[in-house]
């Protein structure tokens, strides 16, 4: 017996059904997590040590940092989106 998937909800997780104007937002809060993972994961390393309570202190940075650089990167991600249009008018020119 086959499933009728035309009946079933789509999911809300789907990425097709994120409307357009959340791409930025979304774009920035990922790139914000992922950022910010790494540069706390580095400064941590670099000023700690991989020694006994480094996990405790890496997660505790990684959400201090994404604390700032979610709002710095929304900040700044009009202003980016000037620039590149200024060095490439293009790049924008084909969305729809």
């Amino acid at each position: 017996m086959a499933i009728d998937t035309t009946r079933l909800a789509p999911s809300a997780f789907d990425p097709a059904n994120l409307p357009r104007r959340y791409a930025t937002i979304v774009a920035a809060v990922l790139l914000s997590l992922i950022m910010s993972l790494v540069t706390a994961a580095v400064s941590t390393t670099v000023g700690f040590g991989l020694r006994e309570g480094y996990l405790l202190r890496w997660l505790v940075a990684w959400i201090m940092s994404w604390m700032i650089a979610l709002p710095v990167l929304c900040a700044a991600l009009p202003m980016i989106r000037r620039i590149i249009i200024r060095l490439e008018p293009d790049a924008y020119a084909h969305r729809s």
